[in-house]
């Protein structure tokens, strides 16, 4: 859809025609008659709810020299919220829409775009409005230069955002591509926006109906974009209390966590060193959380004296409750854990706490393991106490009350038991010495399952 004319067809390949009132057709056909090409009598198309939407649009005063942007944003937003209503409505999707207000999902700082279309707390369209034509190239700059980088805790897996620059009489629809994030999987800045077709002139009767079909097509692809947003997304800004003490701060690009440092749970320099040189030894690896700052403890501040242990991660997105309830999606996650295990291991590290909650999904096909804060030098003697991990199972899953690399497999062989027809995946990590032997495990078992 990102070249040449936007047109909407039957299935048989045909243009479809808009349909207006039978008056109105009778009028404008007569005046024009090249519109029979484009427009169809009410009483022929069976589509009487878009029929007088557009109508009513047809019928009002034309648009003359705006004296103003207000005047301009209210004559477009006039024409195609009640067409996009109507389309909505068939898709049961709800559109929230809002002018000149402050967006999280999608867009830098305190910008403020003039038009947001949002589904679910992630815009979706985006448009900006100039009075003069010779803005329109400032309007089109600025759909890309108030951008932020793409979030999947908003956007899931919506690929592009549908936008509009509108100056003076003419009005430009573009599209704007996600682009993959370097070194990472979440997206990175957008790329230029790509014109959907010519600028249309809503000046006329032809740039009108124009209009309408990009409305209705893009309106369409909006509401399908809305199927692959996230169930929920997280706050920006918003501060969440993960267990006493542990507070996680998401921000657009990184979350900081914190935990509150005390007499029964201190941080000593060499535990800080320690993580330090976990963090550092999975620098740059797609399938571990990094660290953007830190790890480090800060001085405790006026209001709270108490010393805090904090460091910045990334990615942002949110954790796993549960297993992945697709067959697929569960073995992307395993390998996934797999591969960021033997990257630890390899640095003579284990992750110490292997649940799904310590997992997070970037897309269906990659997943995360975060919270390195729990991690053990392998071969390490464990004393066994009140403060034992959960997923250690009373110390089950260590050997010779020593946690090895074994260790991590066992919790990982845990985390995926009951799941449906993941039976051998458990058999595979239970059996495997190393996080390597058990990928080669897994993936002998796919290769055999596809053929």
């Amino acid at each position: 859809m990102f070249a040449g004319n936007v047109c909407l067809r039957h299935r048989d390949g045909n243009a479809a025609l808009l349909p207006v009132s039978d008056p109105l057709f009778i009028s404008l056909t007569m005046s024009d008659s090249e519109l029979k090409a484009r427009i169809q009598a009410e009483s022929l198309s069976h589509a009487r709810g878009l029929g007088d939407c557009l109508s009513t649009a047809l019928r009002r005063a034309p648009l003359v020299e705006p004296t103003d942007e207000i005047t301009l944003a209210g004559f477009l937003d006039s024409l195609i919220v009640p067409i996009s209503d109507w389309v909505a409505r068939r898709f049961d999707t709800s559109l929230k829409r809002k002018r000149n207000c402050h967006e999280d999902s999608l867009t830098t700082g305190n910008d403020r775009p003039d038009v947001v279309w949002s589904v679910n707390g992630a815009m979706l369209l985006k448009g900006e409005d100039k009075k003069l034509y010779k803005e329109m190239r400032i309007a089109l700059g600025e759909l890309v230069s108030q951008l932020a980088e793409w979030s999947n805790n908003y956007h899931g897996k919506v690929e592009y955002l549908v936008c509009y620059a509108l100056a003076a009489n003419m009005v430009q629809f573009c599209a704007v591509p996600r682009t993959a994030k370097e070194g990472g999987n979440s997206g990175g800045a957008p790329a230029a926006a790509i014109k959907l077709g010519p600028e249309l002139n809503l000046q006329t009767t032809s740039g009108i109906l124009s209009c309408v079909h990009h409305i209705i097509l893009l309106t369409s692809i909006i509401c399908l974009q809305s199927k692959q947003l996230p169930a929920s997304f997280i706050p920006i800004g918003v501060s969440f209390c993960k267990s006493a003490g542990t507070t996680i701060t998401f921000n657009n690009l990184h979350v900081v966590k914190s935990v509150a440092l005390t007499e029964e749970a201190p941080m000593t320099n060499q535990k800080v060193s320690f993580l330090e040189r976990v963090y550092e030894s999975v620098k740059g690896h797609p399938c571990i959380v990094q660290a953007i700052k830190g790890p480090q403890v800060k001085a405790g501040k006026r209001h709270n004296p108490a010393r805090v242990y904090e460091v910045a991660l990334s990615p942002v997105e949110a954790v796993l409750s549960s297993a992945p309830t697709e067959l697929s999606e569960l073995y992307n996650a395993v390998r996934c854990v797999l591969q960021g295990l033997e990257a630890l291991h390899r640095a003579g590290f284990g992750h110490g706490d292997l649940r799904w909650p310590n997992v997070i999904s970037t897309t269906a096909s990659q997943f995360v393991l975060i919270d390195l804060e729990g991690a053990m030098q392998l071969g390490s003697v464990v004393a066994l106490g009140e403060n034992v991990p959960r997923a250690w199972e009373n110390g089950a899953v260590l050997e010779d009350g020593r946690y090895t690399a074994k260790s991590d497999l066992r919790q990982l062989a845990n985390m995926v038991k009951g799941c449906a027809a993941a039976g051998s995946v458990v058999t595979a990590l239970q059996d495997a010495d190393t996080a390597r032997e058990a990928l080669e495990r897994i993936d002998e078992q796919q290769q055999q399952q596809q053929s």
